[in-house]
């Protein structure tokens, strides 16, 4: 579920030299977990009334920083609270540093199964709540290609979920 989370009003002027005018816009914008960004537009047409949030068109972007960019990326924005996990599992998670979906899905079988109270329930609990969150957005050749699903029990919860 897309939410936002950052929100900013901005302002702009464009000056037309033929004319000695300056033109005057501003707006609402929104900063969605998911990357994108909307703006809050306020429609007065004939099939169009009132407020409404219309998606940004994507801005290209230089890789300034030296960061690569996977497919899976756009998980960095997404927080392991998604997969409404239990307190036990939750806290073990973000105790180990695993606080969103990518760096939980970047996880190896060894690193996984040594998270402090996180025992064979909980790791289970945890790998068939990411699964079942992945599988809307993600083919399953996609999930079995993250290092979390690549070990011995993430191979059989995949198993499990293939002959459901």
């Amino acid at each position: 579920m897309r939410k936002i989370i950052q929100i900013a009003y901005g302002g702009s002027g464009i000056f037309n030299c033929m004319t000695n005018d300056t033109e005057q816009n501003s707006g609402l914008f929104g900063l969605c977990n998911d990357g994108t960004l909307w703006k809050l537009i306020n429609f007065n047409l004939t099939n169009r009334k009132g407020p409404e949030w219309v998606k940004v068109v994507d801005i290209p972007q230089d890789d300034f920083l030296g960061i690569k960019e996977d497919q899976y990326s756009q998980l960095k924005y997404v927080s392991i609270g998604e997969l409404e996990l239990t307190v036990r599992a939750y806290n073990a998670l973000r105790n180990a540093g695993k606080s969103d979906l990518y760096q939980l899905i970047q996880t190896n079988e060894a690193v996984f199964s040594s998270i402090h109270n996180l025992g064979k329930v909980s790791q289970i609990e945890v790998l068939v709540s990411l699964f079942d969150f992945l599988i809307k957005s993600y083919s399953l050749i996609e999930i079995k290609n993250m290092p979390i699903f690549k070990g011995n029990l993430g191979r059989k919860i995949l198993e499990n979920k293939e002959e459901k």
